[in-house]
């Protein structure tokens, strides 16, 4: 049986309203004044630092999104790391919307999809993963590199980056001791 020609043409369209919801929000911020074109100049003039700045940033999100594979493999729960670099790019969009939960709640719901009657178990993976991260690194490297060493604000950036480089090797190193693998179920 063939699908339903709505779905196919539905499918295809979707892409083009994408690009044109992105391009007409771009227009409203420039002709509003928000994005200022000559201060986006900089980046240009600085590509170097600009291109390091996005490989940094998008090294952080592939390792939260292995991480992400490394906690629900762990509980015999199959993310590939596509699905979970999707989840982790979702969930910091809906960071904006709502600021310091909305990833959680957007990878919880998106993660349980293909989980049923697990949900409780991908939501405590990812609270886990997000008190662990908060209380035992993020926090105090923020209070030593903002107050301590006198970087301020700068410091509390360089710190939430350590954070999430150094909870992936924790998170990788556990994976591969392999003691998880022993543990029932």
């Amino acid at each position: 049986m063939s699908p339903l020609p709505g779905r196919d043409v539905g499918r295809r369209l979707w892409p083009f309203l994408r690009l044109a919801l992105a391009a007409g929000m771009i227009w409203y911020l420039a002709s509003s004044g928000t994005i200022e074109w000559r201060s986006l100049g900089g980046l240009v003039k600085n590509w170097p630092l600009t291109m390091g700045a996005l490989a940094a940033l998008f090294a952080g999100f592939a390792m939260a999104s292995w991480r992400f594979c490394i906690l629900t493999k762990a509980q015999a729960l199959h993310v590939t790391l596509g699905n979970s670099l999707r989840l982790t790019l979702i969930g910091n969009a809906a960071n904006f919307l709502l600021p310091t939960i909305g990833s959680d709640i957007v990878r919880i719901w998106f993660a349980s999809g293909g989980h049923g009657g697990r949900r409780t178990e991908i939501a405590t993976i990812v609270l886990l993963d997000r008190v662990i991260g908060l209380a035992g690194i993020r926090l105090p490297l923020a209070w030593l590199m903002a107050d301590w060493l006198d970087l301020g604000v700068a410091g509390a950036w360089y710190a939430m980056v350590i954070d999430l480089y150094l909870r992936c090797g924790l998170i990788t190193g556990r994976f591969l001791h392999g003691g998880w693998k022993r543990v029932k179920v």
